[in-house]
């Protein structure tokens, strides 16, 4: 594995525990809007998706869409959690629809954070995973 990669790699977990902490911030505020909480999930769930890809050599795609992400590691033989898989679908929209949206929505949120936390994990122990494979 190159050192460009790794420093891209790098780059995304490190934007991935940030949100992640962000999101843990807002759901220990009372009342925390979704659209926000919801926001910083989906991105923990993005960049670390993206991650793995890249440490499987692959291209992080220019894309929001976690189930194109997902679909994406599964064909570098690379399985991402369970959580993550089955937020998918459901928490996308919650990083571009709603990012911006004044509104309250129903946002399913020990969900996002369960996927969030496993994504984040997941990808933090990926470069061990490239190593022992």
């Amino acid at each position: 594995m190159d050192d460009e990669r790794l420093e891209v790699a790098d780059h995304l977990v490190s934007g991935a525990r940030a949100d992640l902490a962000a999101a843990r911030e807002l759901e220990a505020i009372e009342d925390p809007r979704d659209n926000v909480l919801g926001f910083h999930a989906q991105q923990a769930v993005e960049k670390s998706l993206k991650a793995a890809l890249v440490l499987a050599g692959e291209e992080a795609p220019a894309t929001h869409n976690l189930v194109e992400l997902v679909d994406r590691l599964r064909d570098a033989g690379v399985e991402p959690p369970a959580a993550v898989i089955r937020a998918a679908a459901w928490l996308t929209s919650w990083g571009v629809l709603f990012s911006n949206n004044e509104d309250e929505h129903d946002l399913d949120r020990d969900g996002a954070l369960e996927a969030a936390t496993e994504a984040v994990a997941f990808a933090q122990e990926a470069p061990a995973r490239r190593q022992a494979g």
